[in-house]
């Protein structure tokens, strides 16, 4: 259905252009309906190219909106690449041959009749009316839904600084610790943006569940949020305790240097741990702390992907289902004294998994996490594993719901105490509650709010007190998107800049303020 309603919307927009220009002859002297019809033509060619390049993109497009017309200098590279998929541009070719060969293909020439208005009317309605699939039908709409917002900005706009930042950092993993590992194997999954209520009514309270199967060693923090809601940078804050202030797929050049900083995979193989990074993407560029895994796996280094559910509707979204790498997984794990694996899992990503394998997302996880420890146990490691289990982030398109930014962590293992833990901590102290159970220290502080980047597209950024005051802001148009309690909009203003300062190095912050929070007003 999707891919028909973007279809009608094409030729919404072809209609449109024709209709203009057939309106701009009517109405112009005849000396100019040569210009009209050159002007009329090329911008046909222009849609077509544009046209052409979406349905690579269209599952990404529907499992997150994105508006092109805010594409700027930080994001346009990842989005013509990444997004957009330029490489596949050959379909834009063939489009301008088409554009170029149709004005000369006399016998397809119709007259405007009454028909071709009537339709044009029923599709322009068609348009109008609920979110649209097609990506340029969606960035039209939200383009003129931004203007007619207007008004005065409620806050100033965010200032970047020169991205030189970090340099001087000296900060320590709290997993360098001198104390021995109670753990000799560590297996950290990261879920693919599910929300803590969800994981609450759907995995932890599922009759015969991986979690009531494995409830007396195991400890559920209910008051556990992300800083981020894409993965990129949610990875970042729980590998380095430090939380990437920019849209998550911003220039990524602008916050690399964050990734050099003391983090989890360096601490632990200090400690002769063998880290692996794996997740089953085809291309995967965005890997946190690339320089200190032993090992970066993905879908071309799984042996065998017969009988197992693969994707490939862009290159973005081109995977194999998660419990393909588990053999890989286990033989990692079984391949040394020590080892370290970060999972990061891609199904439930976009809709198309769950459509072709008939099974919902915390299904799936279900299954998979059961035969990760099935496969530990008989491989005589699970007694010796740590098996921790957390969410990157919630629904990335609603960056004004606090309810995206709450996410679940379990913490599963031999020795671990059973129950729950409901002190406000994040995905900055990821670090921090890893290295209680692994070297027994105590858990970090309890935190007091958290500051929040909300959307890949937009620069959206707030601040959450739990349980019920929250602000989030749009910087480009510095609208109030939502907001509950006594906070204010312009102290959560003045605080974010104070963090984008901190990363790019500006106004002399320093190391020490790297863990800290930021003063705040009530």
């Amino acid at each position: 259905i999707p891919h028909l309603v973007s279809w009608v919307q094409d030729l919404s927009l072809i209609a449109l252009v024709i209709a203009g220009g057939s309106l701009a002859a009517l109405i112009m002297p005849l000396s100019c309906v040569g210009l009209v019809a050159a002007v009329s033509r090329g911008a046909l060619i222009i849609l077509g190219a544009t046209l052409a390049l979406y349905p690579g993109m269209l599952q990404s497009s529907l499992a997150f909106p994105v508006n092109m017309f805010n594409t700027d200098i930080d994001t346009a590279t990842v989005f013509l690449r990444e997004y957009a998929g330029i490489g596949m541009l050959w379909p834009a070719a063939i489009a301008l041959c088409a554009g170029i060969a149709a004005p000369r293909l006399t016998f397809l020439r119709l007259p405007l009749k009454r028909t071709l208005v009537t339709t044009l009317f029923i599709l322009t309605l068609a348009t109008l009316f609920g979110e649209a699939p097609n990506p340029i039908v969606f960035s039209i709409k939200d383009k003129f839904r931004e203007l007619a917002h207007g008004g005065a900005r409620a806050v100033p706009r965010l200032i970047p600084g020169a991205s030189t930042g970090l340099s001087a950092f000296t900060t320590i993993s709290p997993l360098e610790s001198d104390r021995s590992p109670e753990y000799d194997h560590i297996a950290l999954v990261v879920l693919e943006g599910v929300t803590a209520a969800r994981f609450e009514s759907e995995f932890l309270n599922k009759p015969g569940g991986f979690s009531e199967r494995n409830a007396k060693h195991a400890r559920y923090f209910r008051n556990y949020w992300t800083t981020n809601l894409d993965s990129y940078t949610s990875l970042i804050a729980m590998t380095t305790s430090l939380q990437v202030p920019f849209r998550s797929y911003a220039d990524p050049s602008r916050y690399e240097r964050v990734n050099a900083l003391p983090n989890a995979p360096g601490a632990l193989r200090k400690k002769q741990y063998r880290t692996l990074f794996i997740s089953t993407y085809e291309y995967q560029p965005f890997v946190p702390n690339r320089q200190q895994w032993d090992r970066i796996a993905d879908r071309r280094d799984l042996s065998d992907l017969n009988g197992w559910t693969s994707l490939g509707t862009s290159r973005m979204e081109s995977a194999t289902e998660d419990r393909a790498a588990l053999p890989l997984i286990l033989k990692h794990m079984a391949s040394a004294p020590r080892t370290f694996v970060l999972s990061e899992l891609v199904y439930g990503h976009t809709p198309e998994w769950m459509a072709s394998t008939g099974l919902t997302q915390l299904s799936y996880y279900d299954n998979y996490l059961t035969e990760l420890l099935n496969g530990l146990a008989k491989a005589g490691l699970k007694n010796k594993t740590l098996t921790i289990v957390v969410s990157d982030h919630g629904e990335r398109s609603a960056a004004s719901d606090p309810e995206n930014y709450r996410v679940p962590l379990l913490i599963i293992g031999k020795g671990v105490p059973a129950g729950e833990d409901t002190e406000i901590r994040s995905h900055l102290d990821l670090q921090g509650i890893m290295a209680h159970y692994i070297f027994r220290v105590p858990l970090p502080a309890k935190r007091s709010s958290l500051t929040t980047v909300g959307s890949t597209e937009r620069w959206v950024y707030g601040e959450i007190v739990p349980p019920d005051q929250y602000v989030f802001i749009d910087d480009r148009t510095g609208q109030v998107l939502n907001k509950g309690g006594r906070l204010e909009p312009g102290g959560v203003n003045r605080r974010f800049q104070e963090l984008v300062n901190l990363i790019d190095g500006t106004k002399g912050y320093g190391a020490a303020a790297v863990h800290k929070e930021i003063p705040r007003k009530h």
